[in-house]
């Protein structure tokens, strides 16, 4: 599960985050994200482990340049999500259509965000979907026949 989906600036003024998680976060991922990563501008990665006492997450991010616009997902490293880097990519450009640099906050961005959550997440399921049932069910099988073939051509048995 995600845990906080954050949109800052690159002054740092935060324009919105995720209000559902609501998860208390053990020590401070942002902060070290923002201090170790992005104003050293060790930044070409675009994701960062965080450890603290009883909780190990995974940070990733994307910059909207032209807007000076960053956008950080943050979760627990056990979990492996597939979805985050297609959701802060489609959560950039709904977000950048409605960027005002005179605006602080956009309540509205709530119900885009589910939505696009809501995809993400369908989408990932559809692809892990998808790889198993591509999957061959019995590598051993194709390696045999592979052997016999091959002991026919040359004409050996």
């Amino acid at each position: 599960m995600l845990e906080q989906l954050l949109i800052f600036t690159r002054g740092g003024l935060i324009l919105w985050t995720c209000k559902e998680f609501g998860n208390a976060l053990r020590g401070s991922p942002i902060d070290t994200l923002i201090r170790s990563c992005l104003l050293e501008e060790r930044s070409g990665a675009a994701s960062y482990n965080y450890d603290a006492p009883g909780a190990s997450y995974t940070l990733k991010w994307t910059f909207h340049n032209e807007l000076g616009l960053v956008f950080v997902a943050l979760y627990q490293r056990i979990l492996h999500l597939l979805y985050v880097d297609d959701l802060l990519a489609m959560v950039k450009k709904e977000f950048s259509e409605i960027y005002d640099p005179k605006r602080t906050t956009y309540n509205e961005f709530d119900d885009i965000f589910q939505q696009l959550k809501k995809e993400a997440e369908s989408r990932a399921e559809e692809m892990k979907k998808s790889k198993q049932v591509n999957k061959p069910v019995n590598n051993n099988l194709g390696k045999k026949q592979g052997k016999v073939q091959n002991g026919s051509m040359d004409g050996r048995q």
